[in-house]
């Protein structure tokens, strides 16, 4: 996720709650880009898609054991956009 700003606002907050309660989301396989697929993911959610594309890239993202399963669970995520 590298570095970033929030407004100390209540929002930011919970936007920030939901985001850390995705780890126990994190899926049990070597290559899942721990919070940077977490961020996908929340952001997906935040922005209210489709449910059936946000259970697509979330079974993406589950069977990410390398780079290039992550990079289309990437490309589901920003055709999700």
């Amino acid at each position: 996720a590298g570095n970033y700003l929030i407004r100390n606002h209540r929002w930011s907050h919970q936007y920030l709650q939901k985001w850390s309660s995705l780890e126990a989301s994190l899926p049990d396989v070597y290559y899942h880009n721990n919070d940077n697929g977490a961020l996908h993911l929340h952001l997906l959610l935040l922005l209210d898609v489709n449910v059936s594309t946000v259970t697509k890239c979330y079974s993406i993202w589950q069977d990410s054991t390398n780079e290039t399963i992550y990079d289309r669970f990437v490309g589901c995520f920003k055709c999700a956009l």
